[in-house]
């Protein structure tokens, strides 16, 4: 069975003349399957800018930790998923990065989550 059971959207909206970059907004978004077992135990956000005195790009960086103890292979232990962190960056020439570590931990059944592909989108110039 493959089912999207959880999420993390991290977002960022920011300006960008060649010589600085600002951002504008910033958002987070988490989401988890009802019903599953699965929930959201923490998380935070910060932004900010590399290259602080240049303002060479400006970041998102968020950390989330989901939970389930009822997977039915766990025999009621918990399983931990991690995606620490999430970044994305908006560079002053314009250009979008992103990266994203995630990992899991817990009974031995972890192994059977896998993590979906991660995805960067510009949605405009």
């Amino acid at each position: 069975m493959n089912a999207d059971v959880n999420s993390v959207k991290s977002e960022i909206t920011w300006d960008w003349d060649g010589a600085n970059a600002l951002y504008t907004t910033t958002s987070l978004t988490r989401a988890w399957l009802n019903g599953t077992g699965w929930d959201y135990n923490s998380s935070y956000s910060s932004v900010s800018y590399g290259n602080f005195n240049n303002y060479e790009y400006a970041y998102n960086s968020s950390y989330t930790h989901f939970r389930n103890s009822s997977f039915p292979a766990c025999f009621g232990s918990w399983v931990n998923v991690y995606y620490a962190p999430q970044t994305v960056y908006g560079y002053k020439s314009g250009y979008l990065a992103g990266e994203v570590w995630r990992t899991k931990s817990g009974a031995s059944c972890q192994s059977l989550i896998s993590f979906p592909t991660v995805q960067l989108a510009r949605t405009q110039n």
